[in-house]
């Protein structure tokens, strides 16, 4: 109706208007103010083209300083007062009930806005690049704030999310590079893709106990992120609620200053990438509640130290922990089924694993040069070292290649299929320890492992092997002495040297899980559990060594002298 009446700078509405059609006083570009009378209920969108949303009724008016918006307002269209951009003051009366999508966009002078509770909605960009606008109390009565309707406010330094509010929008905050302070409600339910990301100076966040979902963008079936508070890099302290069922990938991704993590038991996921690249967090509490740690979630947390995945848990993603050089010990829980492809790939410090009774499968290069790793017990459920899964003509496991420092190996007893090269790169390997059952040990397993001196078989059953499976042929083999004459026809097998399995006196506690071995001057009993007494003895009655600690028992024993072991009341006589 007044479209492009540059010169209007005064306009006065009846009160009994109840409509104010699209672009009625559009770019009327010398008006300073507007109040909008308490009757009017609908400023609406274009009505006749269903596809086009806006209303722009005072669009452009670049010299408008006050709006007053009346209580009765139920409906607005898109960017009634978009690009105002000498905007200052906003009276939005109690009554009113929705700020309209991109209602402010662009009005880059509004310092602030009191929302009344009578708004329940914000809409989509309502607030967009509003670039002085410092603090935001969205208030109880609000249930949604829409996508990116905050978005690139960078005076912004505090927001406090109302009560009822139980969604806030993709990109609502993103790019608030000043937002230090962030209140989230207690019935918030959703928190969308990318909601605070890039807010650089957020030092916390604790997201509340209903909230289910952190989910990924949702209108793109092939893009899976979520990344609601990535690129946090002054995030210190996270609380993740009892809730969270639901996460796209990389919630916190990138958040380089984070140092403290409240996961709450309840909490059932830890996203893909959720914690990628959070170069500064020293420990992780993972509650037992977490059934499923996400691919590449601690991928290079580089100060991550040890870890602790609890019973409960069943699946851990690939590259889960990837590059996480501190990491110096590692315990999987006794309900992890699965261990993604390199989920701890490089962790050059990792000393210890200790792996759950309940594995199944081990995937490719689970742990490939974890450099400082010494033994590795694989459970007795574990049935799969599989090869690369998702590229058919790779066939590589790999999955402790290149343990250096790996001197023991215990293969359990229902392993039936191996990718190439499972320990290949481990010169160290001096004992090999495969239980009754096991079923085969895989191409090029121990290619690389030329000093081998023991391998203690228990198989009745002779497993298969391949010709390339080792470097070499001058490790003693002791097998059972029923099955002896069968390893003995063996076309590979025959090739060690062949010995008795009570021959020496070392023998495998198989029933226990402990194996009573020799590497160079040292006997080494493993498989000992915290609070099992091991005591090493000389024939004279003179005790040698002790331990009643967890893990691996060691003693240097001198040549030609014969030594007696006792563990768990059972005796075995070594002689060196």
């Amino acid at each position: 109706a007044f479209y492009g009446c540059t010169k209007l700078r005064t306009v006065t509405l009846g009160e009994n208007l109840r409509t104010i059609y699209y672009r009625a006083f559009m770019n009327c570009t010398d008006l300073e103010e507007i109040v909008i009378p308490d009757n009017v209920t609908n400023l609406p969108r274009r009505s006749n083209y269903s596809n086009e949303a806006y209303s722009e009724a005072f669009a452009g008016c670049t010299s408008l300083e006050s709006v007053t918006i009346g209580k009765k307002v139920a409906e607005m269209g898109t960017g009634v007062f978009k690009g105002c951009t000498s905007l200052k003051t906003i009276t939005i009366k109690d009554g009113c009930s929705v700020i309209g999508d991109e209602c402010f966009s662009g009005c880059s002078k509004l310092p602030n806005i009191d929302i009344p509770s009578s708004v329940t909605t914000i809409g989509y960009e309502a607030f967009l690049d509003c670039v002085s606008l410092k603090n935001i109390a969205v208030p109880d009565g609000t249930t949604k704030i829409g996508y990116r309707a905050f978005q690139g406010c960078t005076a912004m330094t505090t927001v406090t999310v109302g009560n009822d509010v139980e969604s806030i929008g993709s990109q609502a905050f993103y790019g608030c590079i000043k937002l230090r302070s962030v209140t989230l409600g207690e019935n918030l339910r959703t928190i969308y893709y990318r909601a605070f990301m890039n807010c650089t100076d957020l030092e916390e966040i604790v997201i509340p106990s209903y909230v289910a979902s952190l989910p990924r963008r949702s209108n793109y079936s092939n893009e899976a992120y979520s990344e609601a508070f990535a690129g946090c890099t002054s995030l210190e302290n996270v609380t993740i609620g009892k809730r969270v069922a639901d996460m796209g990938t990389g919630v916190f991704k990138g958040c380089t200053s984070l140092k403290n993590v409240t996961i709450k038991d309840g909490c059932s996921v830890i996203g893909d990438e959720c914690f990628s690249g959070c170069s500064k967090l020293p420990v992780i509490d993972i509650p037992s509640s977490v059934i499923s740690i996400g691919d590449q979630a601690f991928l290079n947390c580089v100060e991550l130290k040890d870890i602790a995945v609890p019973d409960g848990t069943t699946t851990i993603g690939s590259s889960a922990f990837q590059g996480c050089t501190a990491i110096t010990s590692a315990t999987i829980g006794n309900d992890v089924e699965s261990i993604g492809g390199q989920a701890f790939y490089g962790c050059i410090k990792l000393q210890s694993v200790t792996l759950g009774e309940n594995l199944r499968t081990i995937c490719y290069r689970a742990f490939m040069n974890c450099t400082d790793l010494k033994e590795i017990v694989i459970p007795d459920f574990v049935a799969s070292l599989p090869r690369r899964s998702n590229y058919s003509n790779e066939a590589y496991s790999e999955a402790f290649a290149n343990c250096t420092a790996l001197t023991t190996v215990t293969l359990g007893k229902r392993i039936a299929t191996m990718g190439t090269g499972v320990f290949a790169g481990c010169p160290n390997i001096k004992v090999i320890n495969v239980k009754d059952g096991c079923a085969l040990v895989g191409e090029t397993c121990f290619k690389d492992s030329k000093d081998i001196e023991t391998i203690n078989m228990e198989c009745n059953d002779v497993p298969a092997v391949s010709s390339n499976s080792f470097a070499n042929y001058t490790a003693t083999l002791y097998v059972p002495t029923a099955s002896i004459e069968d390893y003995k026809a063996h076309e590979v097998w025959s090739k060690f040297l062949i010995k008795d399995q009570t021959e020496n006196g070392i023998s495998s506690l198989a029933s226990e899980g402990i194996h009573i071995a020799m590497e160079g001057d040292e006997l080494v009993v493993s498989g000992i559990k915290d609070g099992m007494p091991v005591n090493i003895y000389t024939t004279d009655g003179r005790k040698v060594s002790s331990s009643i600690s967890g893990g691996i028992v060691r003693a240097t024993l001198r040549s030609g002298t014969t030594y007696i072991v006792r563990v768990k009341g059972k005796t075995v006589k070594v002689a060196k």
